[in-house]
């Protein structure tokens, strides 16, 4: 498989850190001004409540709402800021993916555990990172019915994702697709190698 040149992928990785450090930014803002500002605004409904009482009613609603938009914000700034695996480790976050996977794929979706290494924090990140692009790709581009997900070995471990889809050129992918390109970035951060196979 043909590579792009290095300023390609040079230019993605920045494009990632970019990315990241927003997602980041947007987490402490959500953390760290909307959410306090959600709150002094419930501080001012039980203070109206009390002074109107009235208007308990309304405000009662009103702070249910607000209690349902603070928990959205909190979500979102967990989401923002950390990685699936720094929240749930590498087995429960690539469980929830392949539970989220099944309710838009229409075919079989499988993760096989098969290893009780523990992989450092980043090379971990890596694997989820890559199993999500790699199920996103299936199941928009393959016409699969089946997709397995393998993580095997003990002081190598090794993740496999296959499916019996369609395939595609890995020479004309090579050249014209970010997927994989996304994909080889996430591994080569994580200290992981990246192998693709189609036939």
């Amino acid at each position: 498989m043909k590579t792009r040149p290095s300023g390609t992928r040079q230019q993605l990785a920045a494009v990632l850190d970019r990315q990241q450090a927003e997602r980041r930014r947007i987490a402490r803002v959500l953390h760290d001004e909307v959410g306090p500002t959600l709150s002094a605004i419930g501080f001012q409904l039980d203070a109206l409540r009390f002074d109107l009482p009235e208007l308990a009613p309304r405000t009662g609603e009103l702070q249910q709402s607000l209690e349902e938009a603070m928990g959205r914000v909190r979500a979102l700034s967990q989401e923002l800021g950390l990685s699936p695996v720094e929240r749930a480790g590498l087995h429960l976050a690539l469980e929830h993916l392949i539970d989220s996977q099944r309710s838009r794929f229409a075919g079989q979706v499988k993760l096989l555990w098969r290893t009780s290494a523990r992989l450092p924090a980043q090379t971990a990140i890596a694997f989820y990172d890559v199993a999500e692009l790699a199920l996103d790709n299936v199941a928009l581009h393959s016409s699969a019915s089946r997709i397995k997900v393998t993580l095997s070995g003990s002081r190598r471990v090794t993740m496999e994702i296959r499916d019996n889809g369609c395939g595609f050129d890995l020479v004309q992918a090579g050249r014209n697709g970010l997927g994989l390109l996304r994909m080889a970035e996430a591994a080569r951060r994580g200290g992981a190698t990246f192998l693709v196979e189609s036939v």
